[in-house]
């Protein structure tokens, strides 16, 4: 039976279903984590030669965009939008399939990938509507902010032109924050209850308010918890992969740790923070007696069912 959890058992908890709905959380994120993965590569890497990069976005990893090969054809615009768009979209659906898993888990209910899967792709078109809505309602105010404050500091002398742009981008990384921790449960809303748009980005908010601090207790120490369990397993893999494939393919290992972080964080940090959306449910909202009655009710359906029959 739910009842209300303190951080540590919201934690443990969380582990625990991790654990349970591994298997299933695997088996669906990888039908799209892993051709998602390859595409992401080829898209950062397939330009490369001689490990010098024509694009300024990826040149710190010595690698740029496929669209660089057409001269005077895309913008680095253009080419930044499509990885962001790939990646949205691709984490999007990680995510909704191993919330699916973790609900059905969390609440006794038969857990497969099939399910899950055919759980986010009915849903996949609303979440990621929701994650763009997310980014620009988080983005929009936190560029405002810093072109403000860079134009505000350049009318004044050079010290001043600092303190504002410092200023600006303080603030803008504090709003930035902020937007996130409020909206931390904004796509259980959507796939568990069927909030859209503004309306998940809402409930997500009421859920939050009265638990701010402790909705950032979970986020951080979801975050370091997954981090370093998985980052062991990441870096063997990437050691392997490069002393396999050579510095000539080095994009491969790029691709593999890319995939191996998805697989590793997201299903862990989705597993606790559904489970922190029920716990705020059950103390708000009283969902486990919400719950208990559905379960109460469907049981008296059955048997009276089962009594007509008989008597039939």
């Amino acid at each position: 039976m739910l009842r209300p959890l303190a951080i540590g058992e919201i934690l443990d908890v969380g582990l625990k279903v991790y654990r349970n709905a591994f298997p299933a959380m695997i088996r669906a994120a990888s039908v799209i984590s892993i051709p998602g993965a390859v595409l992401e590569t080829l898209i950062v890497n397939s330009g490369s030669t001689n490990g010098q990069s024509q694009n300024p976005i990826f040149a710190a990893t010595g690698n740029f965009s496929i669209f660089q090969i057409f001269h005077g054809g895309w913008t680095l615009a253009a080419d930044f939008l499509l990885y962001f768009l790939v990646q949205l979209m691709l984490n999007s659906f990680t995510v909704a399939t191993c919330i699916a898993c973790v609900a059905d888990t969390y609440l006794d209910r038969k857990t497969s990938a099939r399910k899950s899967l055919t759980f986010a792709l009915r849903r996949f078109p609303s979440l990621v509507w929701l994650e763009l809505m997310t980014q620009f309602f988080s983005l929009a105010p936190v560029v405002g902010l810093i072109g403000l404050a860079v134009a505000l500091g350049q009318q004044g002398a050079s010290r001043v032109a600092f303190g504002f742009t410092i200023l600006g981008v303080v603030a803008a990384f504090c709003l930035m924050v902020s937007f996130y921790v409020v909206w931390v449960l904004r796509v259980p809303a959507l796939l568990l209850e069927g909030k859209h748009n503004l309306k998940a980005l809402g409930r997500s908010f009421s859920l939050v308010k009265r638990d701010a601090g402790k909705a950032i207790n979970v986020i951080l120490t979801a975050y370091i918890m997954a981090t370093f369990l998985s980052l062991p397993l990441i870096l063997l893999i990437a050691g392997l992969f490069n002393s396999l494939v050579g510095s000539d393919l080095s994009w491969v290992v790029t691709g593999v740790v890319a995939l191996g972080t998805s697989l590793a964080l997201t299903p862990m940090q989705a597993s606790i923070y559904t489970v922190f959306y029920f716990d705020q449910r059950v103390r708000m909202e009283g969902y486990d007696i919400e719950l208990l009655a559905q379960v109460t009710f469907d049981k008296t359906n059955q048997n009276s069912g089962s009594k007509k029959l008989v008597g039939n």
